[in-house]
């Protein structure tokens, strides 16, 4: 094993739940959107402005009302006793404005929107994460970890998704409350194809697989730490991520049937005396853009090479113009011009201002 490398962490994940009273009206004004455009998400904004919210048209988590946006998803209006909000920040917003700037927008976001007159907002679940190069854990690995969990479970890759048949890509310890994941984070980024996660990694080897280590705590184990507000979990990220590095751990096999008893890994010892930062990196959004424009790219040509197929046209231009006939019908079976659902769409497109 080569020396391990840290090549980024930080909090990668953040749920809060909201208890207060929701602004006068709100659950009325929901309502009828829903009940007004039943089938089609709806762009809003809660305070003016162009729309930067978008009502689903299902709910989520049990909450019958989803509010979407690229910073976070909101759930409101479910009954007592649960919560009147439950709030998730994306990943990709997190590091793109640093995770201090993400709680502060949200955390803005829910007294001006939503509680008006005052909220309490306590973490419901945090993850924290470790990128590292030079330990490729092996699946021989995996009787060498100790930690208190009841259940332990090695996953594969789903070799239906993709073409590396049994490669190992991580385990998983724990269940519940307090969760483990080890896993090959390029081959995850290879499979989906949300490349944005590299932009994070500094001072890696290009061409080198990078596994992460995450570490999930819920809600009785947070308050257990005496961890309330989001703020106090983006304080306490390293004591986290300490916890997390000593709750599991992998070892050196020693002839000592108790494996307690077995030496740290040195993979592991470096592992864990890794410091819990967080970056900003604003071209995230740029990245992300970027892959939404070329997976529509591929569709565009996937469907112009199969109409050409079909129909003989002679390259993309011809034909996309041959298909212009069978467009005018089902356009006027939906009752909408093409530059309707060009409006729609822009409308629906939300995009989160720097």
């Amino acid at each position: 094993m080569s020396a391990l490398r840290v090549v980024a962490s930080g909090i990668d994940s953040l749920y809060a739940s909201a208890r207060g009273e929701l602004v006068n009206g709100l659950l009325q004004v929901l309502t009828e959107l829903r009940r007004i455009s039943p089938d089609a998400d709806v762009p809003l904004n809660l305070h003016g402005g162009p729309p930067d919210l978008m009502l689903r048209r299902y709910g989520w988590r049990g909450y019958p009302f989803w509010l979407s946006s690229p910073r976070y998803e909101i759930a409101v209006g479910a009954a007592d006793p649960f919560p009147a909000a439950y709030l998730q920040l994306h990943a990709a917003h997190i590091h793109s404005v640093g995770i201090e700037a993400a709680v502060h927008d949200a955390e803005a976001m829910l007294h001006r929107d939503l509680f008006p007159q005052g909220c309490r907002a306590v973490a419901s679940r945090a993850d924290v994460f470790v990128d590292e190069q030079g330990w490729i854990p092996q699946r021989e690995d995996f009787v060498l970890f100790h930690c208190r969990a009841l259940r332990r479970g090695m996953f594969d890759v789903p070799r239906q998704q993709h073409g590396y048949g049994r490669q190992l890509s991580g385990f998983t310890f724990g269940k519940g409350d307090l969760l483990a994941r080890v896993y090959n984070k390029s081959l995850e980024i290879a499979i989906s194809g949300q490349t944005w996660p590299e932009m994070l990694w500094q001072g890696g080897e290009p061409g080198q697989p990078v596994w992460r280590t995450e570490f999930q705590f819920r809600r009785p184990v947070l308050v257990a730490m005496g961890l309330n507000g989001m703020d106090d979990i983006v304080r306490h990220r390293q004591g986290l991520w300490d916890y997390g590095a000593s709750w599991l751990t992998l070892r050196t096999r020693m002839a000592d049937t108790n494996r307690a008893r077995w030496p740290l890994a040195p993979a592991w010892t470096q592992l864990a005396r890794a410091s819990l930062g967080g970056s900003a990196v604003p071209l995230i959004r740029e990245r992300i853009r970027a892959a939404n424009l070329e997976r529509l790219t591929q569709g565009l040509v996937g469907y112009g090479s199969s109409i050409e197929a079909m129909d003989g046209a002679e390259g993309l231009g011809h034909a996309l113009s041959a298909s212009v006939p069978a467009v005018q019908p089902y356009l006027a079976r939906r009752g909408a011009s093409f530059g309707d659902l060009v409006a729609a769409k822009r409308e629906q497109r939300l995009e989160v201002a720097p």
